[in-house]
């Protein structure tokens, strides 16, 4: 019993170290695993202090940015509005010239018409006394004489005293002998489209120049115009002025 005791003894301490051996070990496993989770946890603050860190730093950049945006954008909208004045005063510069430019284009038209309107009365004048006289020669050739009153007048500077005879005596002039002579007489056939030719020359500058057409319509109502229509009866030929007056219409 002695011997078995002792042997159960000696096998508990055996026992008994093994486990002190195993507990030191665990403990020491323990401490090891404590120390590196310690170091594990220096670890992960340091990595969180980090990232504190880049997290401020980057919010201090985002902040700086912002504040750069924030200038551009006002510097930005300046531009903006100093551009838009600058246009408005730009447009108003522009509107004015552009109505000096109409005013200044308004004048020389005015200007231009007023020349062309002089030179078209100058060859007017010229063009109505060839006319007047052509027709001192036209009432020669149909009476034969001048009668002495009517010479009278127009030495006394009234030209067209011829003319009016003419018209005032249209009822009765012979229309069918005046176009035989037309047709047989050469003198008198260039007399008659001499007076036709520079009366429609005469009426084709009136359209040109007249926008109302006042100065035109007037010349054909007038005594030339009278004597012109008749004269066209005469060669047989159409009238330029009842021709534009049928495209008018």
């Amino acid at each position: 019993s002695v011997q078995s005791t002792k042997k159960y003894g000696d096998e508990l301490d055996k026992q008994a170290g093994k486990m002190a051996q195993t507990s030191q070990k665990s403990a020491e496993d323990i401490e090891k695993a404590m120390a590196l989770l310690a170091q594990k946890l220096l670890d992960v603050k340091q990595v969180s202090k980090d990232a504190t860190k880049e997290v401020k730093s980057s919010r201090d950049q985002l902040s700086s940015e912002t504040d750069s945006f924030a200038d551009l954008s006002l510097k930005a909208a300046r531009v903006v509005e100093e551009a838009s004045h600058s246009y408005v005063k730009q447009t108003g510069a522009l509107k004015k010239a552009t109505k000096e430019a109409a005013s200044h284009i308004e004048k020389v038209r005015e200007s231009e018409w007023r020349v062309q309107r002089d030179a078209f009365l100058g060859s007017t004048r010229f063009i109505l006394e060839s006319l007047h006289s052509l027709s001192v020669d036209l009432t020669r050739f149909m009476d034969g004489d001048i009668q002495e009153k009517v010479w009278k007048a127009y030495q006394k500077g009234d030209i067209a005293v011829f003319t009016r005879r003419l018209i005032d005596n249209r009822d009765s002039l012979p229309y069918e002998k005046m176009s035989d002579k037309y047709k047989n007489d050469s003198e008198f056939r260039n007399y008659i489209n001499r007076f036709v030719r520079q009366f429609e020359e005469l009426y084709d500058q009136a359209q040109a120049n007249d926008y109302g057409e006042l100065i035109s319509s007037t010349f054909a109502s007038s005594d030339v115009g009278q004597l012109y229509e008749i004269l066209c009866q005469v060669a047989g030929q159409a009238s330029l002025v009842k021709k534009l007056g049928r495209k008018a219409a």
